[in-house]
């Protein structure tokens, strides 16, 4: 393949790789000046002009969750909720404007979709002079400190495997000291009492005295050298992921 080298707005060839639509108007990267050219009725299309494709629904999702991913742990546990299963992209625009994050969103996306379109160039054979005048800053990096319950959920399966046992599969966080335990399990509660509505005790000092909360399927429990969440499991859907 020939390598050519070309000055091109990468923004503003991500953002029409963003917008540009499977069953609409094409547009192109003229392969001369690097220009993008918005197809109408007149536009020539010959062998300079090289067909922008957008980008498709598995990418925008994963964009998605990887923006879930630099929230704090609270935010990552509602939003986690929210982009699972149908009308996901609906609900999730709806808690970024809720949560007030549309301009770190707007930045964290484009952040990816130029880098996409970086990677687009070079399969293409294209050495890219970016000349953007619009540059996102880098995104901020996920938080690593702080364990939300679906960081428990992904991770905390005991010596990195998943049982089936009673009924429950089990997840578990070591704690350093039982004040530890005790902030880790309270930050816990919090998420789950998100997650189900289960009414919790309403200030953080009564966290001393409580050790265990039950709701519904999820039973959170406190020790002194970890916190423990089991989840019940119906051994009918257990079979359906284990065949």
């Amino acid at each position: 393949m020939t390598t050519r080298t070309l000055q091109v707005d990468v923004t503003d060839l991500a953002e029409t790789m963003d917008f540009a639509v499977v069953d609409g108007m094409t547009s192109y990267l003229d392969l001369r000046s690097g220009g993008i050219v918005h197809a109408d009725a007149t536009t020539v299309v010959d062998d300079h002009l090289l067909a922008i494709p957008p980008f498709d629904k598995p990418y925008r999702y994963q964009r998605m969750l990887r923006f879930c991913g630099t929230l704090d742990p609270e935010q990552r546990t509602v939003f986690a909720v929210a982009v699972t299963g149908d009308g996901a992209f609906r609900r999730f625009k709806n808690l970024i404007n809720h949560h007030g994050l549309v301009d770190a969103w707007t930045a964290f996306q484009l952040g990816l979709d130029r880098a996409e379109a970086v990677a687009w160039l070079t399969e293409h054979g294209v050495a890219v002079i970016d000349v953007s005048k619009r540059v996102p800053a880098a995104p901020s990096a996920a938080p690593t400190t702080s364990v939300g319950l679906v960081d428990l959920l992904l991770l905390g399966a005991p010596d990195g495997k998943t049982e089936l046992v009673d009924g429950r599969v089990l997840r578990r966080i070591a704690a350093r000291s039982p004040e530890d335990s005790r902030e880790l399990f309270w930050g816990l509660a919090r998420a789950l009492s998100a997650e189900t509505g289960v009414t919790l005790p309403g200030t953080n000092s009564n966290a001393a005295e409580l050790d265990s909360i039950d709701a519904g399927r999820f039973h959170l429990r406190r020790r002194d050298d970890a916190v423990e969440l089991a989840i019940d499991v119906p051994l009918a859907l257990w079979d359906r992921f284990t065949r």
